[in-house]
């Protein structure tokens, strides 16, 4: 059908201190991507969520005033020729660690985590 479709590559939340690994399967395809790289604002509560029960998590998060975030829309990426999908979702990834000034992770989110 020929749509856009909105697709995380990180496959996890993560806390803002890195990007984690992009995985490489959307970047099979051979197909334009538009990335964006988006980093939350914590100056009024951090909407990560990993140590507290989720009840304490979602009463922090409706509680807070707003839930600011940065979004940065990067310019159109297309794989290389001779680049594999691995390649082509590690320059993603270093793209919008870039951008959102962070390091680029070796690792996914359940390694992390």
């Amino acid at each position: 059908f020929g749509g856009p479709v909105l697709l995380f590559p990180e496959g996890y939340c993560s806390n803002n201190t890195q990007v984690l690994q992009f995985r490489k399967a959307i970047f099979e395809d051979g197909i334009k991507i538009y990335p964006i790289a988006i980093k939350q604002d914590s100056r009024f509560g951090d909407a990560f969520w990993y140590e507290n029960t989720f009840n304490w998590y979602l009463f922090r998060v409706m509680c807070s005033w707003a839930t600011p975030v940065d979004v940065t829309y990067l310019p159109p990426m297309t794989r290389l020729p001779r680049e594999t999908n691995v390649q082509f979702a590690a320059r993603a990834q270093a793209a919008i660690s870039e951008v959102v000034g962070v390091r680029a992770g070796a690792f996914g989110g359940l390694m992390w985590y």
